[in-house]
């Protein structure tokens, strides 16, 4: 279909010790590029000791990012050069689906600021709630300290962070 692709299958099952419980997990996905649009196919199967039921959760997932760059010439300056856009959903084929679409990137000559704009909107399933979910963050990375700022809400919160880490150099003429 595109130029690269990659088939995974991983697994893991987990006994614990004198009960007859047990974690079980299976992924299987698919990965590739069509004409630099890269995307992921994943289904999963899991079941865990603390279900009663007897049953196993199932998930079908599709990652899709595009970058802004496929459609501008290969010496454009625009902003939008180191840009993408992505889109996430993922599905418990139990009623209950998340969906995320948002906009990445770097900005500025050393692309030393990133960004990040996601939206997204979950329905049904187990727990039979919806509602939507949303973020903004900057992060930008100086030559001695790092600095990040973002907010997110989602149904019933909303938060702010930020953050700073850095060093202070010290010399024979002071800081």
């Amino acid at each position: 279909v595109g130029r690269t692709a990659t088939l995974y299958l991983t697994g893991s099952h987990q006994s614990y010790w004198a009960t007859d419980r047990n974690d079980v997990q299976l992924q299987a996905g698919y990965s590739g590029d069509v004409y630099g649009v890269n995307y992921t196919l994943g289904y999963g199967v899991s079941k865990y000791a603390w279900q009663m039921n007897g049953g196993y959760d199932q998930t079908l997932s599709l990652n899709v990012n595009v970058p802004f760059s496929l459609w501008m010439r290969s010496d454009s300056r625009s902003v939008f050069r180191n840009a993408s856009a992505s889109y996430s959903m993922t599905d418990d084929l139990k009623g209950g689906m998340t969906n995320q679409a948002g906009i990445y990137g770097t900005l500025l000559e050393g692309n030393n600021l990133s960004y990040s704009v996601q939206s997204g909107y979950a329905s049904g399933g187990n727990a039979g709630s919806s509602g939507s979910t949303g973020s903004a963050s900057l992060s930008y990375r100086g030559a001695s300290a790092n600095s990040n700022v973002g907010v997110s809400r989602g149904s019933g919160f909303n938060q702010l962070y930020y953050g700073r880490r850095g060093g202070v150099w010290g010399h024979a003429k002071g800081v």
